[in-house]
């Protein structure tokens, strides 16, 4: 089956990595369609060195990250994958409780 960049490639499509700060976007991005964004930043600054971009996706909690104005008036959609995390989020607060025991003899009657 293949790793993600090689499914991406079957489709015709790249795969790049970025660093998690504006600088490196333009020369990594400079013919991106789709953007999938993390913890970094999506600003106007970004979006005007991307100008072939039709979409920028936010995976995560929130919005707050990307200029949506900008991307508005760049006529770039902005989507967000809510509740994505959720499992992970569960996940994570059941392995707290189970590895702190003094959260655990709160949680749980004696």
């Amino acid at each position: 089956m293949g790793g993600l960049a090689e499914q991406v490639a079957a489709e015709g499509f790249s795969l790049l990595r970025y660093p998690l700060a504006d600088a490196g976007y333009a020369e990594a991005l400079a013919s991106a369609v789709y953007l999938v964004a993390g913890l970094a930043a999506v600003t106007a600054q970004t979006l005007t060195a991307v100008p072939r971009l039709w979409a920028v996706l936010k995976h995560g909690v929130g919005l707050d990250s990307i200029d949506i104005a900008a991307a508005s008036r760049a006529g770039v959609a902005v989507t967000s994958a809510p509740g994505a995390n959720a499992l992970a989020v569960a996940e994570m607060a059941v392995g707290a409780v189970v590895a702190c025991p003094g959260i655990r003899s709160l949680a749980m009657p004696p």
